[in-house]
């Protein structure tokens, strides 16, 4: 019942947007605190000064979670040439509560995708989480946490 939205210039556009666990099988289920990949391949369509790359998980209600970019991350393209297919991924724990969640991905220029977007897809990606090896907690993060009692 979700509406993937589509939206940009179209000058950089999206192929193909996988999860991936550490051996590089596609997964739609992770655990909490899984090793995690966001591998994404991008077209250029013309010849552009500067390609950042973006990524926000939200939770099924469509609350933001987490959210960061290739600019943030100091990892920047610069000066692409028309006709390139590029390759790349964002490597993450799922540090993530039991429940669903979608990642969507942006293609822009700068900072931010308001300046030139060039590819924004909402729903790029759906997944589950699920604990199956950490005591049991409540929310969309799971923390590292210890008790101790002190008197």
């Amino acid at each position: 019942g979700f509406v993937r939205t589509r939206s940009g210039s179209s000058e950089v556009e999206l192929g193909e947007v996988l999860l991936l666990d550490e051996s590089g099988k596609q997964v739609e289920t992770v655990f909490v605190g899984q090793q995690l990949r966001l591998q994404l391949s991008v077209f250029t369509n013309q010849a552009i000064p500067e390609l950042v790359v973006g990524m926000l998980i939200r939770n099924s209600l469509g609350v933001e979670i987490f959210g960061t970019n290739s600019h943030y991350l100091d990892q920047q393209l610069i000066g692409i040439s028309a006709g390139k297919k590029i390759s790349m991924q964002f490597n993450f724990k799922a540090h993530l509560g039991p429940g669903n969640y979608s990642i969507s991905v942006a293609l822009h220029q700068s900072e931010s995708h308001i300046t030139k977007n060039y590819d924004w897809q909402d729903l790029a990606v759906i997944f589950e989480v699920i604990n199956r090896n950490h005591q049991i907690f409540t929310g969309t993060s799971w923390l590292p946490v210890t008790f101790e009692k002190l008197t």
